[in-house]
């Protein structure tokens, strides 16, 4: 099977970012990350280079671009802290939260929970989800930096200008 590959030098794809009035700076990009499309970089930025090369690509190749797509790879059907329930047909669970997931009696069916969210669908739906979290603007709940991790515990506005975020840091050894 052929597949196409887009290669480019960064320096050509920099009018490109700065055309769409993203930052490319890293100080100002992140704190502009909240307001940035919710677009993959090829959607928003590559294609509309026109000074790229396309190369061929023969092998093996599958887009994992939706929940259901990352379910037929996987080894097992559970990642996590849960369990389905034997009357279950064709479902998975991935669930990175502390608390345990149990699905009963359901079919074609996905579950993912993490700090930033549950989704709950059918598997054919799993591709629909864009249309429902565009809108949302919420920063992530769970992030891995080069120091290490961090997991927001609890977040609140006071007021208008006043925020509040209980977070669990984890600093690996060496790092600041």
């Amino acid at each position: 099977m052929e597949y196409r590959n887009l290669c480019f030098q960064i320096k050509i794809s920099t009018p490109a970012i700065t055309k769409k009035g993203i930052p490319i700076d890293y100080q100002e990009l992140i704190k502009e990350y909240s307001k940035l499309p919710k677009n993959s970089f090829d959607y928003e930025v590559v294609e509309h280079i026109s000074e790229r090369a396309v190369l061929s690509y023969y092998g093996e190749w599958k887009d994992l671009g939706t929940w259901n797509t990352l379910s037929e790879e996987m080894a097992d059907n559970i990642i996590g802290n849960g369990t389905i329930s034997t009357d279950s047909t064709n479902c998975h669970l991935i669930n990175e939260l502390n608390i345990p997931a149990i699905m009963l009696g359901l079919s074609n069916t996905i579950v993912a929970a993490s700090p930033d969210g549950i989704l709950i669908s059918e598997k054919a739906k799993t591709p629909e989800i864009k249309k429902f979290v565009n809108h949302l603007n919420n920063r992530p709940m769970y992030e891995e930096k080069r120091w290490g991790t961090y997991r927001v515990l609890d977040f609140q506005y006071l007021n208008k200008n006043k925020k509040v975020s209980t977070k669990f840091i984890r600093v690996l050894a060496g790092k600041t």
